[in-house]
């Protein structure tokens, strides 16, 4: 089984990236994440496509040289729009 399956409304959300900035301040980590918002801090992130590292680089990097990145990214921004204005 899953030990922590968590599921977060946006100010929790920003309230844990907001900790979590805090905490890994000159720390070294390994963060997992679905949510790109999680990682957009991060001074580098490893993108994967199914299985395969197809990004190496600090989030505006992976925007502007990866289209998956980007394409993710956008649907992201745009899904987490359209929840916020329909609550």
């Amino acid at each position: 089984s899953i030990p922590w399956v968590f599921s977060l409304d946006s100010i929790t959300e920003w309230k844990l990236q907001a900790e979590l900035e805090k905490f890994l301040k000159n720390k070294t980590a390994i963060v997992i994440a679905h949510r790109l918002s999680t990682l957009e801090k991060m001074n580098r992130i490893l993108f994967f496509k199914e299985g395969h590292l197809i990004g190496d680089g600090p989030h505006e990097e992976l925007l502007s040289t990866n289209p998956y990145y980007a394409e993710l990214w956008s649907a992201q921004m745009s899904r987490k729009g359209s929840l916020s204005s329909t609550h």
